[in-house]
């Protein structure tokens, strides 16, 4: 068969578009590396093998952690309380955003202190945050 004549079923080929091109390589997307610190509801147990910091230790100030507080939304020294409160077994006080002290926060508070024969109220008084924070080597306390 000469090249100018073609078969009826293969369709008519540009030579210039017949060249095989070269694959561009891609590099595969590298999935975004979680923050150290970070830690689900599902593992709470390991919500302090770090400080919230990252440092070795942290501070966390009692006059920080304030219930519902909608002028500062986000404090370390609560979110520091809410997981050592789910590292005591008080998972539910991970519900809440990181950092703020809303309702979930409050109901695990108060079980705490249920749990331990204080007023359940779900504040954070000096004596319950005091315990709280009990043999954790990670934290500077500041009543």
């Amino acid at each position: 068969m000469s090249e100018d004549i073609k078969s009826p079923e293969e369709p008519a080929v540009d030579t210039e578009e017949a060249k095989p091109k070269r694959a561009r390589k891609t590099a595969e997307p590298k999935p975004e590396p979680e923050p150290e610190n970070s830690v689900s509801a599902e593992e709470p147990e390991a919500a302090l093998r770090l400080t919230v910091s990252g440092e070795r230790t942290d501070n966390v100030f009692i006059d920080k952690i304030v219930p519902h507080n909608k002028a500062a939304r986000k404090s370390l020294s609560v979110r520091h309380f809410q997981f050592r409160l789910a590292e005591l077994g008080y998972h539910e006080a991970l519900v809440d955003p990181e950092g703020y002290y809303g309702d979930h926060v409050i109901a695990a508070v108060a079980a705490f202190q249920h749990d331990r024969g204080f007023i359940s109220t779900g504040q954070p008084d000096p004596e319950t945050v005091s315990r709280v924070f009990q043999n954790d080597s990670n934290v500077n306390l500041h009543l």
